[in-house]
């Protein structure tokens, strides 16, 4: 377990300072905003809006001005703009770029500004109040932010996968979406259908997954290798995945020091096509080289070759339905995936080299030495391989309720289903045991997730932006440990480590923008509430293997806030406050005398609590139109999870601390449109960042209390 230094406890006073002086700034700022509607018209500001395409030059607009500028795509076609340079009110330089367009424009609210062709100038005049007629323009997007573009146009690092990039880079396994992804790795991807998070090289619960907000996560023991966080949904009903790299104080950011991956599910704008209020999606697939597992069957034994394209050994099918109607939306999909074990190629390395570790003592016996491993000792040439097969089905049903205004409320639930192979790590590495690697029983994984989410963005007042999000999600898994069988055992105990997570929270977050003589602001406030239970299934009679036993709850208090004091230097701060309670429930009398690996009855039943304050500062310059430098610093808080505290398979450390981390990171964003052919678009992010985490919790050896 590392240990925090003086010269770390000195940055975390410097970045709590610079936050708290920040957030305390905007908070203060609040006593003198003005009306946005008004102020958005009438006070000067210094624009620097080169002449060129309408539609680079409206960008332009949109952002330095902070107004959202709205407007078919269709009406800027082709057209060009003067250009803006020099003091105006948004409205005159408006009127100045559009100059010579014959286009209107009108003010529906104080932060949107609308624009309409020449056919729509009656009903516009009509419709809008206050529209003005020009005689020709072109507008484009202003503070909305397409989800592709925002890594580029944010300080600090992140990622966008779209729904068109899990369909392109679908493969085999889950995490396989993530490949391409700079900074994460999705570890142990071909063993079973899971997928488990590294951001940066920190992974195992320090990079929370949330699918619609719910907790799709559960720590699982690997055996030799330690635990893994393991997170099963299918790629085709997912619409989109946000990746934020390094410490995450919004919302969802509880225990997220190595990052945050939040996952959005399909919704009715990725079935329904826009002219249409109703749309249905199917899809199917099959595959060969695959083979139905043989119960027991020993690595290396055939029993027979792979089945064909047509013994629908190995097939997928989904199908989605969703409709979009005036007060509401429905979206409901199933996906249905079988495959066998599938066969090895016949190329490729035939032994591999393991260097041994750079402490050696610290270090199981058998891993000590440099190894050379023979591929062909476990899986040959065109053999099988076995643990790798899945039967998944997994369903989603999702409605949005439209009402009053600007008010939804988004219900949905999502099942999963999955009965399929899986190895233990060390059931690969260990050659010297005979007939270790073999067929196992499958494992078994039944997920469900429920979420509510409401969400309010009042046109008439800029203080509210109001978001109520919860989920409750009960995950039932059951793994085989190793390779021995029940009679190996004994009557009545069972190779099998099975558990019941069941995991509910809640978040509510407001946004406030406003508006003053020193320039824009924004506050993004709120509170969290994660509680996770896990206990052991009873469904199988044990006395082996016990999975954790034990709840674990978090308090969250954070806030962000933006200032903008001209359109090309931005800054950030903010806080997030922590505290946690975490409770064995474990009974010493259900766990395992010392001599047979288990765990010290007296070590049972510790309670850990505590609390930290998380603190982050950022500023952005934008010396050029489309580039900016950006330097951040953030700290992130994870407390002790359910497995590190109650877990029968290690001894607890009853002087765990909660890890905290500390990140610099600066880099350079370059966001152009139109570099070289009209419609073309140029992105890059290049970055450097320095992550230190303090009071790391990992296993040792040779612990001793």
């Amino acid at each position: 377990m590392a240990r925090s230094n003086g010269k770390g406890g000195q940055h975390r006073g410097r970045g709590m300072l610079a936050a708290t002086l920040m957030a305390s700034a905007s908070i203060g700022t609040i006593l003198i905003a003005v009306d946005g509607a008004a102020y958005a018209q009438t006070t000067q500001r210094t624009f620097s809006i080169p002449a060129g395409p309408l539609s680079q030059a409206l960008a332009s607009f949109g952002r330095q001005s902070g107004l959202q500028v709205t407007y078919p795509a269709e009406i800027t076609a082709g057209k060009r703009s003067p250009g803006m340079n020099g003091s105006a009110t948004p409205e005159q330089a408006l009127a100045q770029i559009l100059s010579g367009s014959g286009l209107s424009y009108g003010f529906p609210n104080s932060r949107t500004v609308a624009i309409s062709g020449p056919d729509a100038r009656a009903e516009s005049a009509t419709n809008v109040e206050g529209a003005i007629q020009l005689d020709t323009i072109q507008v484009s997007g202003g503070r909305a932010v397409a989800p592709t573009d925002k890594p580029y146009v944010t300080p600090g690092s992140s990622s966008f996968i779209s729904r068109q990039q899990i369909e392109m880079t679908r493969g085999t396994s889950v995490g396989d979406t993530f490949k391409g992804v700079p900074g994460l790795l999705s570890g142990d991807d071909n063993n079973g259908p899971k997928f488990d998070p590294s951001i940066r090289g920190l992974g195992v619960d320090r990079v929370p997954v949330r699918v619609d907000g719910a907790s799709a996560s559960v720590t699982e023991y690997r055996g030799y290798s330690g635990a893994a966080t393991s997170n099963y949904v299918d790629p085709d009903l997912i619409g989109g995945i946000t990746i934020k790299k390094g410490p995450d104080a919004g919302p969802e950011g509880a225990g997220a020091i190595g990052g945050l991956v939040s996952m959005r599910t399909i919704n009715a704008d990725d079935i329904v096509k826009p002219d249409k209020d109703f749309g249905i999606r199917l899809r199917g697939g099959l595959g060969d080289n695959t083979r139905s597992p043989v119960p027991w069957q020993i690595a290396g034994v055939n029993a027979g070759g792979p089945s064909s394209l047509w013994d629908a050994n190995s097939y997928f099918s989904s199908a989605a339905f969703a409709t979009k109607q005036q007060g509401f939306d429905l979206v409901a999909a199933y996906v249905h995936r079988e495959s066998g074990n599938y066969f090895a190629g016949a190329n490729g390395p035939q032994s591999i080299v393991i260097p041994p570790h750079l402490d050696r003592n610290r270090l199981i016996p058998f891993m000590r030495d440099a190894r050379t491993i023979r591929l062909s000792d476990y899986y040959g040439p065109g053999s099988e391989v076995l643990n790798t097969s899945q039967n998944m089905d997994s369903l989603l049903l999702k409605g949005t309720l439209k009402f009053a205004e600007n008010h939804t409320l988004e219900l949905a639930h999502m099942g999963y289903r999955n009965s399929f192979g899986q190895s233990m790590p060390s059931m690969t590495q260990i050659s010297a045991i005979p007939n270790w690697n073999k067929q196992l029983e499958n494992a078994e994984i039944k997920q469900n997730n429920y979420t509510a989410r409401y969400h309010w963005k009042s046109d008439d007042n800029d203080l509210i932006d109001l978001r109520i999000n919860s989920f409750l999600t009960d995950l039932r898994n059951e793994t085989m440990m190793n390779a021995q069988t029940s009679s190996d055992f004994g009557a009545g105990v069972e190779p099998f480590m099975s558990s019941r997570t069941r995991t509910w929270g809640i978040n509510i977050s407001n946004t406030s923008r406003f508006e003053s003589q020193w320039g824009e602001f924004s506050l993004n406030y709120g509170a969290s509430y994660n509680d996770e239970d896990m206990v052991p299934l009873q469904s199988r009679e044990q006395t082996s293997f016990l999975s954790s036993n034990g709840t674990r709850r978090m308090v969250g208090l954070f806030t962000n806030g933006e200032w903008t004091p001209t359109h090309w230097l931005k800054f950030n701060a903010g806080v997030r406050y922590d505290s946690y309670r975490t409770q064995d429930r474990s009974n010493p009398q259900d766990l395992l005398s010392p001599g047979n690996g288990g765990l010290t009855p007296s070590l049972a039943g510790f309670k850990f609590h505590g609390h930290g304050v998380s603190p982050h500062a950022s500023i952005t310059v934008t010396p050029y139109e489309g580039i900016q430098l950006y330097g951040l610093y953030a700290e992130g808080f994870r407390p002790p999870n359910i497995w590190e505290v109650t877990n029968n398979v290690i001894a607890i450390n009853p002087n765990l601390k909660p890890e905290r981390a500390q990140n610099w990171e600066v880099g350079v964003n370059v966001s152009r449109d139109n570099v070289l052919t009209n419609g073309d678009k140029a992105r890059l992010k290049v970055s450097y960042f320095d992550n230190t985490i303090h009071d790391v919790i990992v296993r040792d050896y040779y612990f001793r209390a």
